[in-house]
């Protein structure tokens, strides 16, 4: 029987962390390890990791290490993996509620003959549930993925889960792959490994079948702003090219990477892009003296206030959201009924999401509201011409 290693990187997560461990320990798969990083918590999770591995000595290994960042953390679970097979499971997340997964996926991967296990998974927030699902069933070729990984005539989006927990792989498949990766790759560090995981192994199996569970809590809106992530981003692309040119398929991906940087700035460092087209409000074709609504207060929105609150023209009239309430930014979160109540105030709406199919969502109910169509701002994807991002970057 295959031993199959469970990856957990742990940062601060004590409050998650014994549902994340019990869902896994709860699997009747007999031959698994499941390796605990403590990647420097200040919180009770190294208690709780100290009290798991005296329970279960013989599944659990425990190390400590400083602060080093998640893919740091992963490399070092990796390394101490015995497993033919392994999941990277973050701290706050875990395993649906069904004691075969791991065995499911093992015998799928063996019947198969695969480096790679992809599955969907269920996305949990406090009081809803969705689902993000992985490429559509079958079996691929990694180079196959790897080509197509970007979906660029969606506005950024990935076609495939882009986080390392999205599937079950062959360690002697990606052990290399994921040492490769620099630890000061801050934002996007599953996406390089994800990618370059693709572009590196034989035989790809999706299965449509839901294993994890991603939670969605308060913290996940919390990005910290980081100084350094024009460094961190010409690292992701560098590296990546460096990869890809090895493979000699960088001429197929360069596109597809670049809007990857330009999503990641969107969601952490929007500052860089409005100072570089100055007088627009990025990607959308509005004005920045021109009047609007922010709809949304998730990553994307929450830095878009951050910087739109400071310019000297900043026009924003109000800030929108459909389950948040409170203040952010200095602005109170309003409903969409008080939007549509107020809409003659505004020059336009800005839908702050990434993803095409909730925006369209959020669009198409505003519009049952009674907002006007005229006013939700369209985007201007002339935004993301790979010449402009690459002199953004110095690259």
């Amino acid at each position: 029987m295959d031993k199959v290693s469970i990856i957990i990187p742990i940062y601060n997560a004590g409050k998650y962390l014994g549902q994340c461990i019990n869902s896994i320990i709860a699997q009747d798969y007999p031959n698994k390890e499941i390796i605990l990083i403590n990647d420097g918590s200040t919180d009770d999770s190294e208690k709780l990791c100290r009290e798991f591995k005296k329970e279960y000595p013989e599944v659990i290994k425990y190390e400590y290490q400083n602060n080093a960042g998640q893919i740091a953390a992963r490399k070092r679970g990796l390394e101490l993996a015995s497993g033919k097979w392994c999941l990277f499971v973050d701290a706050d997340d875990w395993l649906v509620q069904q004691n075969d997964v791991i065995q499911s996926l093992v015998n799928k991967a063996r019947m198969n003959n695969v480096d790679v296990v992809l599955y969907d998974c269920k996305k949990v927030y406090r009081d809803k549930e969705s689902v993000i699902t992985n490429v559509a069933r079958g079996t691929y070729s990694g180079i196959e993925l790897a080509c197509d990984f970007i979906n660029d005539k969606c506005f950024y989006e990935s076609k495939m889960i882009t986080s390392l927990w999205g599937g079950m792989y062959k360690i002697e498949s990606i052990r290399e792959i994921i040492m490769s990766c620099p630890n000061d790759i801050r934002m996007s560090e599953d996406v390089a490994c994800v990618w370059n995981i693709m572009a590196n192994v034989d035989k790809v199996l999706s299965t449509g079948q839901i294993v994890y569970c991603y939670r969605i809590h308060e913290e996940s809106f919390c990005r910290t702003h980081s100084k350094d992530l024009m460094e961190s981003e010409k690292k992701f692309y560098e590296y990546l090219k460096a990869q890809f040119l090895k493979k000699e398929i960088w001429k197929k991906v360069e596109n597809q990477i670049i809007l990857q940087m330009v999503r990641d700035m969107m969601l952490a460092d929007y500052n860089l892009l409005q100072a570089y087209y100055k007088d627009d409000i990025f990607p959308f074709n509005v004005k920045i003296e021109e009047k609007v609504a922010i709809y949304g207060c998730g990553d994307m929105g929450q830095e878009y206030l951050r910087v739109l609150s400071r310019h000297d023209r900043n026009n924003i009239v109000m800030v929108v959201d459909k389950e948040k309430t409170g203040e952010i930014s200095g602005f109170k979160i309003d409903t969409p009924s008080e939007l549509v109540r107020r809409q003659k105030e505004m020059d336009k709406i800005l839908i702050m999401a990434t993803r095409t199919k909730l925006r369209e969502s959020i669009k198409n109910e505003l519009i049952s509201l009674g907002i006007d169509s005229n006013k939700i701002a369209k985007l201007d994807m002339k935004h993301t011409d790979i010449i402009r991002v690459l002199d953004l970057y110095n690259l």
